[in-house]
């Protein structure tokens, strides 16, 4: 039994020292980088609480929208939803202090609950996020959103 203890004892300590190792590891750049990841997740997984968790106590975007407004339009829309997948691409993040910046283009596709109801929803936009680490945490504090510039020019 104490061979037993000292052995769980032991890789308990190994575990700990890893996590640990990792912490140090890891940059700030690759921190806001699982930030966005865990926004993307939360989107997905069609949980407006948990997205806005994400977000700092005095969020804004640049529609006017603050967390608990934020919370109320993902509520609204994300449950006539069945599903939602959204890509990441050209993630660019920039890190200053405790502030950072995550510029990406998101490329989304949503499907209504009901079959039929309407086709397959597909959306691109340009997406630049202002983030503050809180308590350890990044989090986004603003938020800006637009179309690629040949939606905007009329294009394709």
């Amino acid at each position: 039994m104490k061979k037993l203890l000292l052995a769980a004892g032991v890789l308990a300590a190994l575990g700990a020292a890893a996590w640990l190792m990792m912490q140090w590891l890891t940059t700030d750049e690759q921190r806001v980088r699982r930030a966005v990841g865990r926004l993307v997740g939360r989107l997905e997984a069609r949980d407006p609480a948990g997205f806005c968790q994400l977000l700092t106590e005095d969020y804004q975007d640049a529609n006017g929208y603050d967390r608990l407004s934020m919370r109320v339009l993902l509520t609204r829309g994300l449950m006539h939803l069945a599903r939602v997948d959204v890509q990441v691409d050209a993630l660019e993040v920039a890190v200053a202090g405790d502030e950072a910046t995550a510029e990406f283009t998101a490329y989304a596709v949503a499907e209504a609950r009901e079959p039929g109801q309407q086709p397959p929803w597909r959306h691109q936009t340009l997406v630049r996020l202002r983030l503050r680490r809180v308590e350890g945490e990044w989090r986004v504090r603003h938020a800006e959103y637009a179309l690629p510039e040949i939606v905007r020019r009329g294009g394709l």
